[in-house]
């Protein structure tokens, strides 16, 4: 049986990469169509996703309702 991801909605300032994977594949947005959303390189959202790189507080915020509502996010940035 296939673990199941859960996010930590109690704290979510410390969004994690593998917290940022799993909301876009959850989504079915690729790398490409994240980094556009937000405004990013493809590069910089590689970077958080392998946590060599920690997102802006800005970044984190839009991540935060990318994880929580990303059909929201996805609406009204594109």
């Amino acid at each position: 049986m296939a673990q199941q991801h859960r996010f930590n909605y109690l704290n979510l300032s410390d969004i994690q990469p593998k917290d940022i994977v799993f909301a876009r594949k959850r989504s079915k947005i690729s790398q490409n169509e994240l980094a556009s959303i937000l405004g990013i390189s493809v590069r910089t959202l590689e970077s958080w996703e392998r946590g060599h790189r920690k997102p802006s507080r800005a970044a984190q915020s839009l991540l935060r309702l990318f994880i929580r509502a990303p059909n929201l996010l996805v609406t009204y940035l594109t």
